[in-house]
């Protein structure tokens, strides 16, 4: 309807994303929004928990999690996968994992988790099927994944990190798949 009226469209509107997405997709997507709508103003918010909408009084949230809360509406805008990568020193240093039980040989980072967290065990689907492993815990432990590609391309170990943050590193040779 507002698309046939002659009507521009005008507002505030909140969003909450991760800060990956943020800096990478949602700004230069608000960028060009608002050339075409200058009277749409945004609060974003750049921060790696998920909101509660109810209470925190976001219009929308960008997040790479499904949505578990019934009461809100949320779409599928798309899909992402993670890669494990590491430094190519750190291979040189300590050998590339052939299969993934290798790993356990490895010093693993976890992104995204508490370090207070118990889990450790991880899923990893490719051409040897869905494996689940046991992951010796790591000493290092960071929540960003700017963060997990800064530690990995450093040498401290062998990263799980979300394919659209690793591309670039992987592309300059920073990192290796």
């Amino acid at each position: 309807t507002v698309a046939d009226s002659n009507v521009e469209p005008e507002g505030h509107l909140r969003v909450h994303t991760l800060n990956e997405i943020g800096r990478r997709y949602l700004i230069p997507l608000i960028a060009d929004y608002r050339q075409t709508f200058p009277l749409v103003t945004f609060d974003l918010t750049l921060e790696n928990r998920i909101p509660d909408l109810g209470t925190e009084g976001f219009d929308v949230s960008v997040s790479i999690t499904p949505n578990l809360n019934s009461q809100w509406v949320s779409r599928n805008v798309g899909a992402t996968y993670s890669v494990l990568c590491a430094s190519p020193d750190y291979i040189a240093h300590r050998g590339m994992p052939q299969v993934p039980e290798d790993l356990a040989g490895h010093e693993c980072i976890r992104p995204f988790d508490d370090p207070a967290s118990t889990r450790d065990s991880s899923t990893f689907e490719g051409p040897y099927g869905t494996v689940n492993l046991y992951i010796p815990p790591s000493d290092f432990h960071l929540n960003t994944s700017d963060g997990l590609v800064e530690a990995v391309s450093s040498g401290l170990g062998i990263g799980c990190i979300p394919a659209f943050v690793a591309a670039e590193h992987l592309a300059d040779g920073r990192l290796i798949r």
